[in-house]
Protein backbone atom coordinates (compact mmCIF):
# COMPACT_ATOMS: atom_id res chain seq x y z
CA UNK A 1 0.00 0.00 0.00
CA UNK A 2 2.60 2.10 0.58
CA UNK A 3 4.66 1.47 -2.27
CA UNK A 4 1.09 2.27 -4.48
CA UNK A 5 0.96 5.82 -2.35
CA UNK A 6 4.96 6.35 -2.99
CA UNK A 7 4.12 5.74 -6.82
CA UNK A 8 1.63 7.90 -7.04
CA UNK A 9 3.45 10.46 -5.31
CA UNK A 10 6.24 10.15 -8.20
CA UNK A 11 3.85 9.99 -11.22
CA UNK A 12 2.18 13.56 -10.42
CA UNK A 13 5.21 15.22 -8.29
CA UNK A 14 5.29 18.05 -11.20
CA UNK A 15 1.56 18.67 -10.96
CA UNK A 16 2.94 18.85 -6.73
CA UNK A 17 5.32 21.28 -7.29
CA UNK A 18 3.24 23.75 -9.77
CA UNK A 19 0.44 23.53 -6.88
CA UNK A 20 2.38 24.11 -3.90
CA UNK A 21 3.88 26.94 -6.55
CA UNK A 22 0.43 28.25 -7.24
CA UNK A 23 -0.47 28.16 -3.55
CA UNK A 24 2.33 30.12 -2.25
CA UNK A 25 2.21 32.87 -5.04
CA UNK A 26 -2.01 33.20 -4.50
CA UNK A 27 -0.77 33.70 -0.47
CA UNK A 28 1.89 36.47 -1.59
CA UNK A 29 -0.86 37.71 -3.39
CA UNK A 30 -3.30 38.41 -0.78
CA UNK A 31 -0.21 39.64 1.32
CA UNK A 32 0.63 42.30 -1.13
CA UNK A 33 -2.83 42.94 -1.35
CA UNK A 34 -3.27 43.24 2.47
CA UNK A 35 -0.37 45.79 2.33
CA UNK A 36 -1.77 48.10 -0.42
CA UNK A 37 -5.11 48.04 0.97
CA UNK A 38 -3.84 49.21 4.60
CA UNK A 39 -1.48 51.82 2.84
CA UNK A 40 -4.96 53.42 0.90
CA UNK A 41 -6.63 53.53 4.15
CA UNK A 42 -3.63 55.24 5.72
CA UNK A 43 -3.56 57.52 2.95
CA UNK A 44 -6.91 58.05 2.76
CA UNK A 45 -6.74 59.02 6.73
CA UNK A 46 -3.57 60.90 6.94
CA UNK A 47 -5.61 63.35 4.10
CA UNK A 48 -8.47 63.49 6.03
CA UNK A 49 -6.86 64.45 8.91
CA UNK A 50 -4.94 67.31 7.01
CA UNK A 51 -8.50 68.54 5.78
CA UNK A 52 -9.53 68.83 9.33
CA UNK A 53 -6.15 70.66 10.37
CA UNK A 54 -6.70 72.51 7.04
CA UNK A 55 -10.43 73.63 7.75
CA UNK A 56 -8.90 74.29 11.89
CA UNK A 57 -6.34 77.51 10.40
CA UNK A 58 -8.69 78.22 7.92
CA UNK A 59 -11.79 78.73 10.21
CA UNK A 60 -8.91 80.79 12.46
CA UNK A 61 -8.36 82.57 9.71
CA UNK A 62 -4.61 81.36 9.28
CA UNK A 63 -2.94 82.38 5.82
CA UNK A 64 -3.27 79.99 3.46
CA UNK A 65 0.48 80.74 3.10
CA UNK A 66 1.30 79.70 6.30
CA UNK A 67 -1.18 76.71 6.20
CA UNK A 68 0.77 75.53 3.03
CA UNK A 69 3.67 75.28 4.68
CA UNK A 70 2.43 73.56 7.27
CA UNK A 71 0.99 70.85 6.00
CA UNK A 72 3.24 70.66 2.47
CA UNK A 73 -0.41 71.60 0.82
CA UNK A 74 -0.35 73.75 -2.41
CA UNK A 75 -1.89 77.22 -1.72
CA UNK A 76 -4.44 76.17 -5.25
CA UNK A 77 -5.19 72.66 -3.26
CA UNK A 78 -5.77 75.21 0.16
CA UNK A 79 -8.13 77.44 -2.67
CA UNK A 80 -9.88 74.59 -3.85
CA UNK A 81 -10.66 73.00 -0.34
CA UNK A 82 -11.73 76.48 0.94
CA UNK A 83 -14.43 77.05 -1.89
CA UNK A 84 -15.33 73.20 -1.15
CA UNK A 85 -15.97 74.84 2.49
CA UNK A 86 -18.15 77.15 1.72
CA UNK A 87 -20.34 75.51 -0.40
CA UNK A 88 -21.58 73.50 2.25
Amino acid sequence: MAKRKNLALRKNKSEVIAMSIFEYDKEEEERKLRKAEYEAGREEGIKEGTRGIVRNMLQAGEPMEKIARYTGCTVQELERFAAELHRK
